[in-house]
């Protein structure tokens, strides 16, 4: 952290701490919604978080190093720019597909869990009977 990049590492836990307040009405309800829609919703969350690591990074590599504001630009920054654009789309298409695959597990799940009474947990295997009666 003592080093000209540690701010970036500060910067992380900070935008991850806001990326996760922001998408937290989003990511336990994704059951009923399109992707596209997700993915729209994921965005700009993803987005500030990046912008708030980009700020950390560079006010603190800035005060570290002495360097000029337009050094720090042409050189912390600007040839980042596509790697973050990358890294941002990554983060929103993982993010959601996650989101989209464990809301599916916690269905089934809730759904064995109701239906546990009817099956003989000492056995751990369901009856024909059983089994037709789901």
């Amino acid at each position: 952290i003592t080093g000209s990049t540690g701010g970036f590492i500060i910067g992380f836990m900070v935008a991850a701490a806001v990326v996760s307040y922001l998408t937290a009405k989003i990511r336990y309800n994704v059951k009923d919604k399109k992707v596209a829609t997700l993915y729209g919703q994921v965005l700009w969350p993803c987005f500030i978080g990046s912008v708030i690591l980009q700020i950390c990074g560079v006010i603190w590599g800035k005060v570290y190093t002495g360097a000029s504001w337009g050094m720090m630009y042409d050189q912390w920054i600007h040839p980042f720019y596509l790697n973050m654009v990358i890294k941002i789309l990554i983060a929103v298409v993982v993010a959601v597909q996650i989101w989209k695959e464990t809301s599916k597990q916690l269905e089934i799940f809730r759904h064995y869990k109701c239906c546990a009474k009817i099956i003989d947990v000492g056995s751990g295997r369901a009856s024909d009977d059983q089994i037709s009666e789901l």
